[in-house]
């Protein structure tokens, strides 16, 4: 456990807090080794963006030293450096922070390699320095602002403007966790004085149709689908997924939304994100797109069944371009759902017909690579198409 400073500044974390923590620590187990290890990222970049104190009153560790121990689990099998920037506003937690992450990077700066990574503590906002950050990296000398992962977790909704993400994510291999805080945004919307704010969350004032909604289910739908759709076509993310945070009687009360632009990234943020079980009084879910919400905790295969139904009736496709689909498109894991439990007992239904390469009906179980499916009613079997 992490040693207390003498101030406290946060409470100890509430539920919601610890699976935030635990989604970004599962990530970060593969996405530092897997950048780490490429010979063509000779460096890996990563930022918090609103890093807080580093510590809890109960000890527990904030999401910068969860950061520095997860990188430690791989320390002698990185080959590529590691640069560490945390931003935090306020003062005494700024101090409070430095105290942490010195006691946090001992382990490595005993280690023999110590000199491949980098320890940077920044007093001031997210906003005002990451342009600076990002222009420091993106010259010649540095080699640019590459292989970054960057948590965006702030306690509000200001301060994180929309046309900063895009500059980051216009630069090769980088990714964005961001905590969207619905229900404050949704709560002061009356507030005018907040117009600016929401203006640069969003990127543009169209937030404020979705204000006029007078449902509140109708208003949130508008709100997230606005965000995705700007984070997508304003700030050119190329697969963005979003994990919701509901309290016990189903108020939504954030969202995390993962912008990435390597389906790797979203394979394993997939996973991460699947691994975090309902706790206490919230619950947590995978919203892809209205209609498709997923509880982990009951997951309806049901509606994966459907979906693929609805996406390939009449077409035989190989089963690649059914991976594809699940991962990029459904709320689903292409690895661990998919076959199991859809595609087999569709089998079972006569739903789904397997075909090898030679057109040829395939006998037994599995949906091995070259495998083509056909996707028909499950009235009964018909000739292959092709």
């Amino acid at each position: 456990m992490a040693e207390k400073p003498k101030e406290i500044i946060l409470k100890s974390p509430k539920p919601h807090t610890l699976i935030k923590h635990h989604i970004l620590k599962k990530y970060l187990k593969e996405w530092f080794p897997i950048l780490g290890r490429q010979k063509s990222f000779p460096r890996v970049i990563y930022i918090d963006g609103f890093a807080g104190p580093g510590i809890y009153e109960d000890g527990s560790p904030g999401s910068p030293i969860i950061a520095i121990q997860t990188a430690i689990t791989h320390l002698q099998t990185l080959h590529a450096s590691v640069d560490f920037t945390f931003i935090e506003f306020k003062q005494d937690r700024f101090k409070v922070l430095k105290e942490q992450v010195n006691i946090a990077k001992q382990p490595i700066v005993a280690s023999d390699k110590n000199e491949k990574f980098k320890f940077n503590t920044l007093c001031g906002s997210f906003s005002d320095i990451m342009p600076k950050i990002v222009e420091e990296y993106d010259t010649p000398k540095n080699g640019g602002f590459n292989a970054a992962f960057v948590f965006i977790d702030p306690f509000g909704y200001a301060g994180i403007p929309l046309k900063l993400i895009g500059e980051i994510m216009r630069h090769r291999s980088c990714e964005v966790l961001i905590t969207f805080m619905y229900e404050e945004i949704n709560r002061f919307m009356a507030d005018s004085g907040s117009d600016n704010a929401r203006d640069e969350l969003f990127g543009t004032v169209k937030w404020r149709e979705c204000s006029q909604k007078l449902d509140k289910r109708e208003r949130l739908n508008c709100l997230y689908d606005l965000y995705q759709s700007q984070l997508s076509q304003v700030a050119n993310i190329k697969y963005i997924r979003s994990f919701a945070m509901l309290t016990g009687n189903d108020k939504f009360d954030y969202f995390l939304f993962f912008g990435t632009n390597n389906p790797k990234g979203l394979r394993v943020m997939k996973s991460a994100m699947w691994s975090a079980n309902q706790s206490g009084s919230y619950s947590f879910s995978d919203r892809t797109k209205p209609g498709q919400e997923v509880m982990f905790d009951e997951p309806d295969y049901e509606l994966l069944k459907k979906l693929l139904r609805e996406q390939f009736t009449g077409k035989i496709v190989p089963i690649e371009k059914v991976e594809k689909f699940v991962l990029e498109e459904t709320p689903f894991r292409d690895d661990k759902d998919l076959k199991k439990h859809a595609l087999e007992p569709m089998v079972k239904s006569l739903e789904v017909i397997r075909y090898d390469q030679f057109n040829k009906v395939k006998k037994g179980t599995g949906f091995p690579p070259g495998t083509y499916i056909k996707f028909q009613k499950p009235e009964g079997l018909q000739p292959p198409l092709f």
